[in-house]
């Protein structure tokens, strides 16, 4: 891929998580390699769904959401190959959780932070439908 947008998708990555999550800095260090990982390979996938709709030389900057992202590429990840669909649903489920991580107080709510924690590294997908609609919506 060509764009310069996307030489660097350390950077790229880094920029998205903080469009979308804000400051992790503050999480342990597993929360935030799990949060980059699932970044990145949500980041390589888009870029290889955007390269196979021939649009990746010519993604409209002014479609792109504040993270960068084109969302009718984001739209056609959900719905493509069942691979993609994994990688969609464990980025929006990676979001969820670094969310209501970011929010738990850990030194008063000790046992809440570590259960979320451990939900995110393990990636569950048990959410109410509150919290799927609260994702869609944001």
């Amino acid at each position: 891929m060509n764009d310069n947008n996307y030489t660097n998708i350390d950077t790229v990555v880094d920029n998205a998580i903080k469009e979308r999550l804000g400051d992790i800095n503050g999480l342990p260090d597993s929360a935030r390699q799990k949060i980059r990982q699932d970044y990145r390979v949500f980041f390589e996938a888009y870029l290889k769904i955007a390269d196979l709709k021939k649009t990746s030389q010519h993604i409209n900057t002014e479609k792109r959401d504040a993270a960068g992202f084109d969302p009718d590429i984001i739209e056609y990840m959900q719905h493509f190959f069942s691979d993609y669909q994994n990688i969609y649903r464990d980025f929006k489920s990676a979001n969820r959780h670094a969310r209501a991580l970011i929010q738990i107080d850990r030194n008063k709510h000790p046992q809440d932070f570590e259960s979320q924690l451990n939900a995110l590294i393990s990636g569950k997908n048990d959410f109410t439908e509150e919290s799927v609609m609260e994702e869609i919506l944001t």
